[in-house]
């Protein structure tokens, strides 16, 4: 989880409090979970693992966006750069930013998911 609070503090510049470990924990098993479901699998191959965390991240965002925004050191970022991609978050106020950056987190790797689902038989 200490992973999952860096990336937070690194995108958003809120520090997650420790009493909030509870929460991401859980949020973090309920996405792991979900992408199961949605692929039809028991276990989670590593490949999707960052996808886990980049929707739990998402997730905790979104939850706790009133106390980021109202977080006196925010600083959401502009743009995120993976490799030889760069994504710019638009938007004019720092809502908006952190609201892109929800979507984004959330929707960028559904063809990642798309390439473990499985039947149900």
């Amino acid at each position: 989880m200490e992973t999952i609070k860096q990336v937070i503090q690194t995108l958003t510049g809120y520090i997650v409090p420790d009493t909030d470990s509870g929460l991401l924990e859980f949020i973090f098993k309920s996405e792991t979970q979900h992408i199961l479901n949605d692929c039809n699998l028991t276990t989670l191959p590593n490949q999707l693992a960052y996808v886990v965390e980049e929707r739990t991240i998402a997730q905790y965002i979104s939850m706790k966006s009133m106390d980021i925004l109202g977080s006196d050191n925010l600083d959401v970022v502009t743009s995120i750069k993976e490799g030889d991609t760069t994504v710019e978050i638009g938007g004019t106020s720092n809502e908006e930013r952190l609201n892109n950056l929800i979507s984004h987190l959330m929707r960028s790797r559904e063809r990642d998911i798309a390439c473990f689902r499985r039947l149900k038989w």
